[in-house]
């Protein structure tokens, strides 16, 4: 393995960036279209790399240069460092477009579902490979040409990949806003839908029969409240041995509950003092109100189709198929309802 590491010039650097970025490309699309039973892009770029392969091959080869001869040391060491790049670059992107493009929750021993075991060995398997076959045939062919053809090929390969990341990451805020708007619109959909539940209710019902109703909601209410305090102390208990996150969500899913029923209750109050005969009108216009709010919403969400940002979004999407959102994850599985929907 007498390798030349150490006397790389920048230019060649950069060229076994995109020589392994490509490599990459190849293999996830090859591994995914397998998968499916059919050809499937794969990528966050526009072009064909996937740079996280480039970027750790070069990751690889620079951290296993005291070992190169010590496989087993080449496979911990080159496992670690490309997991860490892994995990870091699968955190920063979920922060910058609230959208993760590879999500390991469901596999075994995953971190926060940017890494796993699995994926960590395979790239245990893939530093390995790249110490003792791959390296060895592309450094040949690198050394095949020149600085003067070298120099001017990285140059441009940087433009175009500079270029190519430029829209790729307007692409990546096009879907953001995309499942931001979605988001939006459901969540108001849904108070909307509350609302005209609730005066509907109202002018059918019988003003008596209404208040009792609402009586007991409020004792089912107070009934929830004091439940919720309950699981509340109890996880406060236990979580020192949970996983904060988990004792974290566990209490906010049951204060959006507990907040929901609230509102609920409150929006009843309110309308049942428009249910008297003399509000009455004023009640039937708030109802034609709603109802044509929510048809302006549901003719938004029509017209989004034809927007460029959701082509761009759909695009995407169908590159990165496994693609997860905490914050828009009703909004993305909408998307993927819709994307599967236009295709067939």
């Amino acid at each position: 393995m007498n390798w030349h590491f150490e006397t790389y010039s920048l230019e060649q650097w950069i060229i076994l960036f995109f020589i392994y970025a490509f490599l990459g490309y190849i293999w996830e699309v090859a591994y995914v279209s397998v998968k499916n039973h059919k050809l499937t892009d794969r990528g966050f770029l526009y072009g064909p790399i996937v740079p996280i392969y480039g970027s750790g091959a070069l990751i690889v080869l620079l951290a296993t240069i005291p070992f190169r001869e010590n496989l087993w040391l080449v496979f911990f060491c080159g496992m670690l460092a490309a997991t860490a790049l892994e995990y870091v670059t699968g955190w920063v992107m979920e922060k910058l477009f609230a959208v993760r493009y590879w999500d390991y929750s469901e596999e075994f021993l995953n971190l926060n579902g940017y890494i796993c075991l699995k994926a960590s060995l395979a790239w245990g398997v893939f530093s390995v490979a790249l110490l003792s076959v791959g390296q060895t045939w592309v450094e040949k062919i690198l050394f095949l040409f020149s600085e003067n053809i070298l120099t001017p090929l990285a140059f441009v390969l940087v433009i175009i990949f500079s270029v190519d990341v430029t829209c790729s990451v307007r692409a990546a805020l096009d879907l953001k806003d995309v499942l931001r708007k979605l988001a939006e619109n459901n969540e108001e959909l849904r108070r909307l839908k509350k609302r005209l539940d609730v005066l509907a209710a109202v002018a059918a019902e019988d003003k008596e029969n209404f208040k009792e109703r609402l009586s007991l909601e409020k004792e089912n209410f107070a009934q929830k409240v004091e439940e919720f305090k309950e699981e509340r102390d109890l996880l406060r208990d236990k979580h020192k041995t949970m996983r904060r996150e988990y004792f974290q969500k566990a209490i906010d899913e049951r204060r959006v509950q507990v907040e929901e029923m609230l509102s609920n209750i409150k929006a009843k109050e309110k309308y049942l003092a428009l249910a008297s005969a003399e509000n009455k009108e004023e009640l039937l216009g708030e109802l034609s109100s709603i109802k044509e709010r929510i048809e302006e919403i549901v003719s938004q969400k029509l017209l989004t189709k034809e927007e460029r940002s959701y082509r761009v979004a759909q695009r995407l999407l169908g590159r990165n198929q496994a693609a997860a959102s905490k914050a828009y994850a009703e909004a993305l599985e909408e998307l993927r309802q819709l994307r599967n929907k236009n295709k067939s």
